[in-house]
């Protein structure tokens, strides 16, 4: 992910996604009004531990939006399907 190289092991998915796409991730849900393709790679690195009740890196910024981008929105997340935790389907 974007933010693998950065000392602070603290860093947040949206921290990173405003820094590498000079938007927030809900500016860029928002203006999703056009067939728009993302794909997320190491999505496996906001994922929640066993041992955690919170997913690592913030990731629930993005997983709580995932069910409603892909009901409402023009916006596709390829092959998500076999990313994503059942749990959340």
């Amino acid at each position: 992910m974007w933010m693998d190289n950065k000392e602070d092991d603290e860093w947040t998915f949206a921290e990173g996604f405003k820094c590498l796409m000079n938007m927030t991730w809900f500016e860029f849900l928002n203006s999703c009004n056009v067939k728009t393709f993302l794909i997320i790679d190491e999505a496996q690195k906001m994922y929640t531990p066993i041992n955690r009740s919170e997913p690592l890196h913030g990731g629930n910024v993005f997983w709580e939006s995932f069910k409603d981008v892909q009901r409402y929105l023009k916006l596709y997340l390829p092959h998500m399907d076999i990313l994503v935790p059942t749990i959340l389907k």
